[in-house]
């Protein structure tokens, strides 16, 4: 028996969280049989998922579901498995899995799947397929990006459902297995002040950094942009994002990689602005947010200011080893 611990959270949608859509009838039941009795097993796997595996639909442009994606890990490797029914049968299946400001993309922005590393053809009529990764090959949390060609009456391109809609891009953090009987934690290390990364609120128009006074960054709206973030001026600990403006509100997605909000009632502070700041900001004075929240949804400004209180995540060897020193 084994039991499971959320090293970053369970499985988030880039989009939201899954939502299923209610298809063609005549579709579904078959498919509903089909499916749901060996979504959950795979053959590749020596032993049972670390916690439980999740899925969501696969649907063609007129979204019928074709078929479900599963994605899940042992202590070993990460597994994405494609199961589809006899009327639509895998043709070829394109997947990326990794940091999300390394999707292959093309000028315009959009995810380019000819160049994902994980392209494989199937010559004989396949209903099944499981992709196979090394957790040591990838980051803790990881965007997961994939299409799955299916022979129908014609060729047709599978995507995941991802909040109501058809999309390509999913995100999954990786579950920790641990011996039911054990008492192992997640271990931090140092505490450091982090910000969303741009122009620095002392530059002046100098090189960010090299104005007076601390080094804080401020970050002007983009929609879609994948934007670093930055601890003790220079760590990389993570990725943020803005929506598009909807009603005249934004929504701001944090991801951190390795790293985790420090234990305190405000860790993630944000100030809105019409025109560039400058001067020294004072973060415990910010009032468009203040809060525990990774994905917060704030009144559209020009510009933002993003500060995190960060801490790192670490073995728990090391941090004794930190602790005796």
């Amino acid at each position: 028996m084994k039991r499971s611990k959320l090293l970053c959270a369970a499985l988030v949608l880039l989009m939201g969280m899954t939502a299923f859509y209610a298809c063609e009838t005549e579709l579904q039941q078959p498919l509903e049989q089909s499916l749901n009795a060996e979504i959950l097993t795979r053959a590749a796997a020596p032993d049972a998922y670390c916690g439980t595996p999740l899925s969501t639909a696969l649907l063609i442009e007129d979204e019928t579901m074709v078929g479900k994606i599963a994605i899940g890990n042992d202590a070993e490797n990460l597994y994405v498995t494609y199961l589809v029914t006899e009327e639509y049968p895998l043709d070829r299946i394109y997947l990326y899995v990794g940091n999300d400001y390394e999707v292959p993309i093309n000028p315009s922005g959009q995810p380019t799947y000819g160049q994902f590393p994980y392209n494989v053809k199937f010559q004989e009529r396949v209903t099944e397929y499981t992709q196979v990764i090394p957790l040591d090959e990838i980051p803790p949390c990881v965007v997961i990006a994939t299409i799955a060609k299916v022979k129908g009456s014609s060729m047709d391109e599978a995507w995941p459902l991802v909040d109501e809609q058809r999309s390509i891009i999913l995100e999954y953090c990786i579950q920790v297995c641990d011996e039911e009987d054990s008492e192992d934690e997640v271990c931090y290390g140092d505490n450091e002040t982090a910000w969303v990364d741009g122009p620095g609120y002392n530059d002046g128009g100098k090189e960010k950094g090299k104005g007076k006074g601390n080094w804080a960054t401020y970050t002007p709206y983009g929609e879609d942009r994948f934007i670093p973030i930055y601890a003790g001026k220079t760590i990389l600990v993570g990725r943020a994002q803005f929506s598009e403006i909807t009603d005249g509100k934004v929504t701001i997605t944090i991801k951190l990689d390795g790293w985790a909000l420090q234990n305190v009632k405000e860790s993630v502070k944000i100030q809105g602005y019409e025109n560039a700041p400058s001067g020294n900001p004072a973060p415990g004075q910010f009032d468009t947010y203040k809060g525990k929240e990774l994905i917060v949804t704030v009144p559209a400004y020009d510009f933002y200011g993003i500060h995190l209180d960060v801490r790192e995540i670490i073995p728990c060897e090391e941090e004794i080893e930190l602790l005796t020193e």
